[in-house]
């Protein structure tokens, strides 16, 4: 098994552990299902956290065209742009001929 490198840095409210988002952000980027389900189910606020650089978990997600991933995430919650992230997940799906 391939264990892949994530260097995302990000900033988290209080209330949930800053370790917690940065392996959902590392989980969405590396393409790790059971990981983000699981991070998901115990703290879905999680997937709202941005990186410094201001990516969602699921914004990572799609640029690797994990879209598993980005389909859990978006079920997840209240994420800002949703309808945005829809848009971007059904393009990447059609692209990577998922669809």
């Amino acid at each position: 098994m391939t264990v892949g490198m994530c260097e995302n840095q990000v900033t988290c409210s209080k209330h949930v552990p800053s370790r917690a988002a940065l392996l959902q952000h590392c989980a969405a980027e590396l393409g790790r299902l059971e990981v983000v389900r699981l991070l998901v189910h115990a703290a879905p606020q999680v997937a709202t956290f941005r990186q410094v650089l201001g990516a969602l978990p699921i914004h990572l997600a799609i640029a690797q065209g994990h879209l598993a991933i980005a389909r859990c995430l978006l079920k997840a919650g209240e994420l800002p742009d949703a309808q945005e992230l829809l848009d971007a997940l059904l393009r990447a799906a059609r692209l990577h001929g998922t669809a």
